[in-house]
């Protein structure tokens, strides 16, 4: 059986309008969904019922001092408000798998080791259930 497989260096990670694909070197997409027993006096095994779906996502990469329009630029002033969120996992393109989700920007670092190059990372909390879909 062959496997489509796709190279990670395709994603595209976009805040509102503006793409940050071009600092970004790794981002993960989470989502969850609560369980809650159910089970009854008698049972001889837990039973579960599905609740309320929760999303996580996490973006990181390259600290670029002339970014104007970069993640430092977009994502500190919107630290603690809602943006939209689109992740294009597979690239752009018709047919592709496309997430958009309004999140809200939980936290923004930036980290710089005294032997390696200076990075941020950003981790967002989904806000409402995300559109999972192809791209048109």
């Amino acid at each position: 059986m062959i496997m489509a497989q796709i190279h990670g260096s395709l994603a595209v990670v976009k805040i509102g309008a503006s793409a940050i694909t071009a600092h970004t070197n790794n981002a993960g997409v989470e989502m969850s969904a609560d369980t809650h027993d159910v089970t009854t006096f008698g049972a001889t095994a837990h039973t579960f019922k599905g609740g309320l779906k929760a999303g996580t996502t996490t973006i990181s990469g390259i600290y670029d001092s002339t970014a104007v329009t970069g993640p430092r630029a977009i994502l500190v002033p919107a630290l603690g408000t809602n943006v939209s969120l689109t992740w294009y996992p597979e690239g752009s393109g018709s047919g592709k798998a496309a997430t958009v989700v309004d999140a809200v920007v939980g936290k923004y670092v930036e980290t710089a080791p005294v032997a390696d190059m200076v990075t941020w990372s950003c981790d967002l909390t989904h806000s409402g259930a995300p559109v999972v879909t192809a791209q048109t």
